[in-house]
Parts: C-alpha cells; structure tokens; sequence
C-alpha cells in the first residue's frame, strides 16, 4: 500500500465524493525518494492522482452515507427515534 497524493480537482472529487472505504480506481505517477535516517538510507513511495474513477454505483455510495453514524434495531433507525422538545422560559420582570 502507498500513499496516495492528490491535488486541486482531483482532491476536490476525492473529497466531495470518496468516503472511507470506497472502491476507487487510480491512475497517476509512481514516485520514490530517499533520504538517510537513524538506521541507514529509508525510502519512500507515492502515487501522484492523475485520474481517478468512482468503481460503485451512487446507491453503494448513498447507502454507506445515509449508515454512518446510526443505530439499527428491529426496522427503526436511532435516526428515526429522536424526538425534538419544545421548551419555553419565561423571565418575571418586576
């Protein structure tokens, strides 16, 4: 595995539009450099985004959204569960 480095309009749809673990299809150019550390010479590797493609249908994408965050039990979500509570002050001016 190697980090992936993503720039202007490719990070913008990254951003907008990948989530965490979805299926992506890369395309960019492989770079490696080095540099001495404490135990000798240590490399590192990137891949620079030069195209990217979504690899899953939007429904695959809106369904892993819409379940972050939630609770499911029986057909209720812990989304749908929650009641709103209308409260009043009132001050006492004398």
């Amino acid at each position: 595995m190697f980090p992936i480095v993503a720039w202007r309009n490719s990070a913008e749809f990254l951003n907008n539009f990948a989530t965490k673990g979805a299926l992506v299809s890369i395309e960019g150019s492989f770079t490696s450099s080095q540099y001495e550390g404490q135990n000798g010479t240590v490399w590192s590797y990137e891949v620079t985004v030069e195209n990217i493609s979504l690899l899953e249908p939007r429904s695959v994408r809106e369904q892993r959204l819409g379940r972050s965050g939630e609770f499911t039990s029986g057909s209720n979500s812990y989304n749908n569960q929650t009641k709103k509570q209308n409260t009043t002050a009132k001050s006492n001016n004398t």
